[in-house]
């Protein structure tokens, strides 16, 4: 039995042709675009022919005051004059011949006799997606897929053969019904000839971005040029002033391009979905869609922390087992289901955990929210095949790939002597370890994910709330509504600060979407002052839900006993008391980085700013830090890092100087930096295990009521 028949998922039977058919809006959309390109190019086309008379005109000028007076200066002079007509010309034609390659230096290259399983699933795939088979495919180190090539002007016209990117983090979380449907949608953009025009405008697109604004070797010429002679560097600067002409008309027509572009890519990207779900049905990329944002946080969070211990001599042995850890571990945050050991992500977890309503479109955008996506995949409702098995089944020596990728992250990476190698179990044991300071109890983990009370006077809290919590429950408090009061502000902050960019023109763009209605960009101090409103009546009642949570807590524990009562008063105040440590620290911490920044900005400044810095940091802002650190260190019922109380010992007896004989003492800089990250993280935690003590009081008693 070959491995096609053995693990590739049959196609969906009976799928109706207008599935994959180009829908009116792509055809709308492309049209639009081959306008808006045909337009680029006639402008090019006279900047061109422009810069060509201009070009003739500095040769012939520059050759004809040489031959009338032949002398050094006339030379320099007609040399310069030929020198701007060159490169003007030069500038406009130089991305002809440029060629943007592909950044592959993480990815390894695999061949069929390595991964015969994989290709011949690959194979089948791009027959039932009617694409040619890549070029080549290569394996990174992270959660992607994708179809690239290395692109240049002539591959906007000639055929170009296309390599298949997978990424073992994007392995590591799909089944094989799911990986099937990722790379049949990334197929799917090449799949059809009418597709090609897609690819086409995001070429010329790619081309033209780099020839405006990727000039790092024309710069070095013009400035190896300037630098010859002043009269040469006279005529260099003319040639950029010219330049920047040419470029801002080229910028005004690029900006018209992309505009729209937008749509045609939302298209594009709807019209290859389509091809996916006909090929593995809907459900197969609805699921991978929804678990990548996930996979990829993990993915990353595996990073920090890797990044985190190696100062502690630490480095990671599987770095696809650690990712599987951390998202088994926002499963338990979550409440997500965990089926055939893979993570299932619902839209209800999309939906607590981003609460945006503005979608605008600029010129990066280029996939629609995902949202939008499911939304079109569950409408096409194709039913097919599910191969549960993991995608890891495709590939052979699983664990020598995952170890080498491993490996592979830690490149260029200096790594300190006897390093101990965590296997999964360790990893796992050490952030469960580091993840239970900051776990709350399940009652409360979602309210207060990222945030703490309210300031409140706990007498004020007796005074106006105990009487009325007396009639309140747990759940008539904390319900669905106030539970998602937290996203829903930081999804209408977040909404607003987009509002100030297309207000303020940093976003650019004619149109938005505001609750999935089309509004125009004049109308967005309208929506925001909507959103304000908004904004300003849910931090109100997140407010009052505190006081109410905070007076069923209070009249809670009075039920119990006087002593209960007293008990959860003083666990408020220490954390009141432990807010404000942490909110000094804060400012200390941050207002001591500012003024470290400015010796590191790059931005030129001056020894007697230097010495002015030196000079506050030395008298204002060290002993506020020593006074600080040593008051943190007298805490007993703080469980301080040996390293850190080490350092800060030493550096409260030190007499630092920072910075001497007109140079830093990065050392010292060093340890000053230090001290301030872990003493932020100390203040950090601190405040947060006196927080989670008085929920824990709370948790307790509630447990007891509910037995």
């Amino acid at each position: 039995m070959s491995a096609t028949t053995v693990n590739y998922p049959q196609c969906p039977t009976n799928v109706p042709e207008s599935v994959k058919t180009i829908s009116p809006e792509f055809r709308s959309q492309a049209g639009k675009v081959v306008v808006t390109i045909v337009l680029f190019f006639v402008v090019y086309l006279l900047l061109i022919i422009l810069a060509g008379l201009l070009a003739a005109f500095c040769i012939y000028g520059g050759i004809s005051i040489i031959i009338a007076v032949p002398k050094f200066l006339t030379l320099l002079l007609g040399a310069g004059l030929v020198g701007v007509g060159v490169m003007v010309f030069f500038f406009l034609i130089k991305f002809i011949f440029a060629v943007s390659k592909f950044d592959n230096a993480d990815h390894i290259e695999i061949r069929e006799e390595e991964q015969p399983e994989l290709f011949a699933f690959i194979r089948q795939l791009s027959i039932d997606t009617q694409t040619a088979f890549p070029k080549k495919i290569f394996l990174s180190p992270d959660v992607n897929a994708a179809v690239f090539y290395n692109s240049s002007f002539w591959s906007m016209f000639l055929p170009v053969k296309k390599n298949l990117v997978i990424g073992m983090g994007l392995v590591n979380v799909l089944t094989v019904s799911e990986l099937k449907a990722v790379v049949a949608h990334e197929f799917g953009h090449f799949s059809q000839k009418s597709m090609k025009l897609g690819s086409f405008v995001y070429n010329v697109n790619k081309v033209i971005f780099n020839m405006l604004y990727h000039n790092d070797s024309y710069g070095s010429t013009l400035g190896a040029w300037a630098n010859i002679h002043w009269m040469f560097a006279l005529f260099a600067n003319i040639t950029v002033k010219i330049v920047q002409g040419i470029q801002w008309v080229l910028g005004k027509m690029y900006g018209v391009v992309n505009v729209q572009n937008f749509g045609l890519s939302r298209e594009m990207e709807f019209h290859a979905d389509a091809v996916a779900a006909a090929t593995s049905g809907s459900s197969s990329l609805v699921s991978a869609l929804q678990r990548l944002e996930l996979a990829d946080s993990s993915y990353h969070g595996v990073l920090v922390r890797y990044s985190d211990w190696l100062e502690q001599k630490m480095v990671g042995q599987n770095l696809y087992n650690d990712q599987d850890t951390m998202m088994r571990h926002f499963a338990e945050k979550y409440n997500l289901e965990i089926k055939d050991g893979i993570v299932q992500v619902s839209d209800s977890f999309h939906s607590t955990t981003s609460k945006s309503r503005i979608n605008y479109k600029d010129q990066w955008a280029s996939h629609p929210a995902t949202s939008d996506r499911t939304e079109r995949l569950n409408r096409l409702n194709i039913q097919a095949e599910q191969n549960n098995a993991s995608a890891w089944v495709l590939f052979r020596d699983k664990e020598n790939l995952q170890k080498t990728f491993t490996e592979k992250i830690y490149t260029g990476v200096q790594l300190p002597e006897q390093v101990t190698c965590l296997d999964t179990e360790g990893f796992k044991s050490r952030f469960v370890k580091e993840n239970a300071d900051f776990m709350l109890p399940e009652l409360f983990s979602l309210f207060f994910a990222e945030r703490r009370f309210s300031e409140f006077d706990l007498s004020e809290i007796e005074r106006n709330y105990a009487a009325s919590a007396q009639n309140e429950t747990f759940n008539s408090v904390i319900n669905a509504e106030t539970q998602a009061l937290p996203a829903v502000i930081n999804g209408l902050k977040e909404d607003i600060r987009v509002l100030d960019q297309i207000i303020s023109k940093d976003i650019n763009v004619k149109t938005f979407d505001f609750d999935s209605e089309k509004m125009k960009s004049k109308d967005a101090p309208e929506v925001k002052q909507k959103l304000e409103k908004e904004l300003k009546e849910a931090e109100n009642k997140l407010t009052d839900t505190d006081k109410k949570l905070l007076g069923y807590f209070f009249t809670n524990a009075a039920s119990i006993s006087e002593s209960a009562k007293q008990e959860f008063a003083a666990a408020f105040n220490d954390f009141r008391n432990a807010k404000e440590d942490s909110t000094y620290t804060q400012k200390l911490v941050n207002d001591s980085f500012e003024l470290l920044s400015s010796f590191y900005s790059g931005s030129g400044i001056t020894i007697e700013q230097v010495n002015t810095n030196i000079t506050e940091l030395k008298d204002v802002k060290e002993p506020s830090l020593k006074i600080q650190l040593d008051k943190w260190l007298s805490k007993e019922d703080l469980e301080l890092a040996p390293v850190f109380k080490e350092k800060a010992k030493l550096f409260i007896e030190a007499d630092y100087r920072y910075f001497m004989s007109d140079a830093f003492l990065d050392n010292e800089l060093g340890d000053y930096s230090y001290l301030l990250r872990e003493l932020w993280s100390v203040a950090a935690l601190n405040e947060f295990s006196k927080f989670r003590k008085m929920l824990d009081l709370q948790n307790q008693w509630l447990a007891k009521d509910a037995a």
